[in-house]
């Protein structure tokens, strides 16, 4: 027995928007226009996909790195666009911040560890917040 493929899609898109429910301390991939309860970053539609898109957001990719470079092994380019921001806001160095949080530290951990003066929550909050801003138009 075949299944339409919208039947498919449509579950598949259920399945993965239940599954988002849960809390994440920094999420991963997210398709354009999906939420989540958990404050993940989306991409709503019309917005930039690409911090080559994105003028804001280049201008704080180091100089001398690509933003490939900058945004490889990250799970999302708005977990980048958050580290660049956060990188920029306390004067930390971009490929510190971006090894701790690429390999899977969260962004407020990692701003504790390499400054642990600053208020770790407010500025990745701070940092996503603005890379949520770069991608809505």
């Amino acid at each position: 027995m075949k299944i339409p493929t919208q039947i498919v899609l449509g579950s598949l898109a259920t399945l993965v928007l239940a599954g988002t429910a849960a809390a994440q301390a920094d999420p991963g991939p997210v398709t354009t226009g999906q939420s989540t309860a958990a404050g993940a970053y989306v991409t709503p539609p019309g917005g930039s996909s690409s911090v080559d898109d994105n003028s804001r957001l280049a201008a704080l990719i180091p100089q001398g790195m690509t933003s490939e470079k900058a945004c490889d092994q990250f799970n999302s380019i708005q977990l980048c666009a958050a580290t660049l921001h956060a990188a920029q806001n306390l004067n930390i160095p971009f490929t510190d911040l971006k090894r701790k949080v690429s390999r899977g530290e969260a962004l407020s951990a990692a701003i504790h560890t390499l400054k642990p003066d600053a208020d770790a929550n407010a500025e990745a909050r701070r940092a996503k917040n603005q890379a949520m801003s770069d991608f809505s138009g």
